[in-house]
Formats: C-alpha cells, structure tokens, sequence
C-alpha cells in the first residue's frame, strides 16, 4: 500500500535565489548551490541566507505534508493536530517550544531551531576559505539530518507525555535506533 506522502519532494530556494534545497519525506534534505554562488558568499552572507532557507525549508515541507495528506478531500492527518481538547492544545504549544541544536560531523556548521519556525545558522569562521563546496554542502546537509532526528525524538517524548503513549522501557533507545544521529568525524 502506498501513502500519498512516499513521493514527497519539496524543493526551496534562499532568499538571495542562490541555494536550493529539496526536502523529501522523512526528512531526506539535499542543499546545492547555483554555479559560482558558494564562491561570492562571506560567512556572515551565507549565515543569513541559509537560515532562511531552513525555515523556508520546513515551512514548505508542512504545506507539502499537509497537501498530500488531505489528497482526494481524505484527510490523512488525525489525531493530536487537530484534537481541540486540553492535551492536544498542550501538545501544539509544546510543538512550538522545541529547541534543538545540532552541530555538522567536522564542526563547521551548527544549527539552532525553535518549533522549526524560529532558526539560526552559525559557520565556523574560515570554513568558506578550508572547505571546497562540496564539502561544505555535505557538512550542511549532516547538521540539517542531525536536527530532523534530534527533533523526531524530541516529539515522541512530548506525544509521549500528552496522549499517555505509554512507552514500553526500551522504547527511547529503539528510537535512537531508528533515528540516529550521523557519527562524528573521528
């Protein structure tokens, strides 16, 4: 059987139109730069358009989620989105107080997000000069996986504590089975 979410992509470009991203379900991002772009970025530049493009990111993604979920006039999305009562209404505004962090393998690029609507990019200083793109990119893309997992885990513990999901003891390391985080560069 196949979901209306399994062909999933959600492409995003920055604000300045010079890096794109696509997005597919579950959490599966690429970055790429447009020719000759990574080269005329400065670190503080390069800060600031790829933390529009995380939220950029996200943002499409739930419009994305949310439209291929409700294909057909079938709503696909049930439960503890649109449960009005007190759990549900606690769980959303626990949704949108989830802070994660997240640093890439080689340390060159951490990543700071609140509820996904809220984020801040921080290159380490001298990466645009030591990393060839290619690199950066893959460094990018790791931070960007690192922050997906960390938030998966984050929710289920909140799904957790709201709708009484009764995790069995084991349970929380099965999820950092099924959502690792990538090791870091040794």
């Amino acid at each position: 059987m196949t979901s209306p979410l399994d062909g999933l992509v959600v492409r995003v470009t920055s604000p300045d139109n010079q890096i794109r991203a696509a997005i597919r379900h579950p959490h599966e991002v690429s970055v790429e730069f447009r020719p000759g772009a990574y080269a005329r970025y400065d670190v503080p530049g390069l800060e600031r358009q790829l933390t529009g493009l995380a939220a950029l990111c996200w943002t499409g993604f739930r419009r994305g989620l949310t439209q291929a979920a409700t294909a057909d006039g079938v709503s696909f999305l049930v439960g503890e989105e649109h449960d009005p009562s007190p759990a549900g209404r606690a769980y959303r505004a626990g949704l949108a107080e989830i802070e994660v962090r997240a640093e890439s393998p080689g340390g060159w690029v951490r990543l700071a997000t609140k509820g996904f609507l809220r984020w801040k990019v921080a290159i380490r200083p001298g990466a645009l000069e030591r990393l060839p793109e290619g690199e950066f990119l893959a460094e990018t893309t790791a931070a960007l996986r690192r922050v997906f997992a960390e938030h998966d885990r984050k929710v289920m513990v909140l799904k957790d504590e709201h709708f009484r999901l009764d995790l069995p003891p084991g349970m929380r390391d099965w999820l950092n089975d099924a959502y690792p985080l990538p090791k870091a560069a040794s």
